[in-house]
């Protein structure tokens, strides 16, 4: 006896199941916990009397589309932002 397997059906389990494997791998692979160290200086505010709860935040530069650069210096008039 030949055991028949129907693929169409298969296949509309199969494909649901592994988009949300997928999707549960790329959620927990994900870090949101900002990385902690130590910085030190002397902030200085003009016109404020409490210099207190100063929060500094450092980000990781961000690389620019040369074309977008290349517009921005040739016609700093349009408004493009760099």
């Amino acid at each position: 006896m030949k055991l028949k397997i129907n693929y169409s059906s298969l296949n509309f389990f199969l494909f649901p199941f592994s988009f949300l494997l997928l999707i549960i791998i790329t959620l927990l692979s994900c870090t949101t916990q900002p990385q902690s160290g130590s910085l030190s200086g002397t902030i200085q505010l003009q016109g404020e009397a409490d210099h207190s709860g100063i929060i500094i935040g450092v980000y990781e530069l961000a690389e620019l589309d040369p074309d977008i650069v290349e517009a921005n210096q040739k016609w700093p008039h349009i408004g493009v932002i760099c």
